[in-house]
Protein backbone atom coordinates (compact mmCIF):
# COMPACT_ATOMS: atom_id res chain seq x y z
CA UNK A 1 0.00 0.00 0.00
CA UNK A 2 2.71 2.43 0.38
CA UNK A 3 2.93 5.57 3.16
CA UNK A 4 -0.10 7.40 3.07
CA UNK A 5 -1.26 10.29 5.45
CA UNK A 6 -4.68 11.81 5.93
CA UNK A 7 -5.15 15.86 5.88
CA UNK A 8 -7.67 17.82 7.27
CA UNK A 9 -10.06 18.99 4.13
CA UNK A 10 -12.89 19.79 6.33
CA UNK A 11 -13.75 21.31 10.01
CA UNK A 12 -16.11 23.80 11.73
CA UNK A 13 -15.34 24.07 16.02
CA UNK A 14 -18.12 23.50 18.42
CA UNK A 15 -21.02 25.73 18.75
CA UNK A 16 -20.98 25.12 22.30
CA UNK A 17 -17.19 25.94 23.02
CA UNK A 18 -15.80 27.79 19.97
CA UNK A 19 -13.33 25.70 19.45
CA UNK A 20 -12.00 22.86 17.37
CA UNK A 21 -13.68 19.37 18.60
CA UNK A 22 -11.07 18.31 20.02
CA UNK A 23 -12.59 14.93 21.15
CA UNK A 24 -13.21 14.65 17.45
CA UNK A 25 -10.04 15.11 15.99
CA UNK A 26 -8.75 12.34 18.86
CA UNK A 27 -11.06 10.26 17.95
CA UNK A 28 -10.85 10.54 14.01
CA UNK A 29 -7.30 10.57 14.60
CA UNK A 30 -7.30 6.85 16.15
CA UNK A 31 -9.61 6.12 13.13
CA UNK A 32 -7.62 6.60 10.74
CA UNK A 33 -4.61 4.85 12.41
CA UNK A 34 -7.27 1.64 12.32
CA UNK A 35 -7.54 1.86 8.78
CA UNK A 36 -3.96 2.54 8.16
CA UNK A 37 -2.74 -0.49 9.94
CA UNK A 38 -5.30 -2.76 8.40
CA UNK A 39 -3.19 -1.82 5.16
CA UNK A 40 -4.05 -4.81 2.15
CA UNK A 41 -6.71 -6.35 4.48
CA UNK A 42 -9.26 -3.86 3.51
CA UNK A 43 -10.01 -2.98 0.09
CA UNK A 44 -11.24 0.19 -1.95
CA UNK A 45 -14.67 -0.93 -1.52
CA UNK A 46 -14.10 -0.83 2.44
CA UNK A 47 -16.40 1.04 4.40
CA UNK A 48 -17.43 1.31 8.62
CA UNK A 49 -19.67 3.64 10.27
CA UNK A 50 -21.13 3.79 13.84
CA UNK A 51 -22.08 6.50 16.64
CA UNK A 52 -20.34 7.14 19.59
CA UNK A 53 -20.28 9.58 22.82
CA UNK A 54 -17.83 11.92 22.83
CA UNK A 55 -16.60 13.69 26.16
CA UNK A 56 -15.62 17.42 25.62
CA UNK A 57 -15.33 18.45 29.92
CA UNK A 58 -18.35 17.38 31.62
CA UNK A 59 -20.53 17.50 28.53
CA UNK A 60 -21.87 14.03 26.85
CA UNK A 61 -21.62 14.83 22.62
CA UNK A 62 -23.60 12.10 20.86
CA UNK A 63 -21.29 11.61 17.51
CA UNK A 64 -21.57 9.48 14.18
CA UNK A 65 -18.32 8.67 12.08
CA UNK A 66 -17.71 7.05 8.72
CA UNK A 67 -13.83 5.65 7.20
CA UNK A 68 -13.14 4.33 4.43
CA UNK A 69 -9.86 3.81 2.47
CA UNK A 70 -9.85 7.10 1.34
CA UNK A 71 -11.85 9.35 3.84
CA UNK A 72 -12.56 9.64 7.58
CA UNK A 73 -15.32 11.71 9.22
CA UNK A 74 -16.61 12.55 12.74
CA UNK A 75 -19.85 14.53 13.05
CA UNK A 76 -20.39 15.48 16.80
CA UNK A 77 -23.39 16.72 18.16
CA UNK A 78 -25.43 14.23 15.96
CA UNK A 79 -28.12 11.84 16.38
CA UNK A 80 -27.21 7.95 16.13
CA UNK A 81 -29.13 7.93 12.99
CA UNK A 82 -27.68 10.47 10.81
CA UNK A 83 -26.48 9.98 7.25
CA UNK A 84 -22.73 11.04 7.79
CA UNK A 85 -21.79 10.05 4.37
CA UNK A 86 -24.65 12.61 2.76
CA UNK A 87 -23.63 14.98 5.43
CA UNK A 88 -19.67 15.25 4.68
CA UNK A 89 -19.47 14.39 1.07
CA UNK A 90 -17.69 16.44 -0.86
CA UNK A 91 -19.54 19.58 -2.39
CA UNK A 92 -22.56 19.36 0.42
CA UNK A 93 -23.95 22.03 2.42
CA UNK A 94 -21.80 22.00 5.64
CA UNK A 95 -23.97 20.10 8.26
CA UNK A 96 -24.65 21.59 11.59
CA UNK A 97 -22.10 21.16 14.67
CA UNK A 98 -18.87 20.43 15.08
CA UNK A 99 -17.31 17.80 12.31
CA UNK A 100 -13.85 17.16 10.98
CA UNK A 101 -13.55 15.10 7.23
CA UNK A 102 -10.09 13.67 6.63
CA UNK A 103 -8.98 12.27 3.12
CA UNK A 104 -5.73 10.30 2.48
CA UNK A 105 -2.91 11.40 0.64
CA UNK A 106 -0.21 9.40 -0.67
CA UNK A 107 3.20 10.34 0.32
CA UNK A 108 6.14 9.43 -1.53
CA UNK A 109 8.33 6.65 0.30
CA UNK A 110 11.72 8.30 1.32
Amino acid sequence: MGSSTYRITRTRACPYTGRPCLPGHAFLARLQDAVSRAGDAVGEEFEIAGSATLTCGARACPAVWRATQGVSSVLADAAPEADIARLTRAGAADPAGAFVVAERHAEPVQ
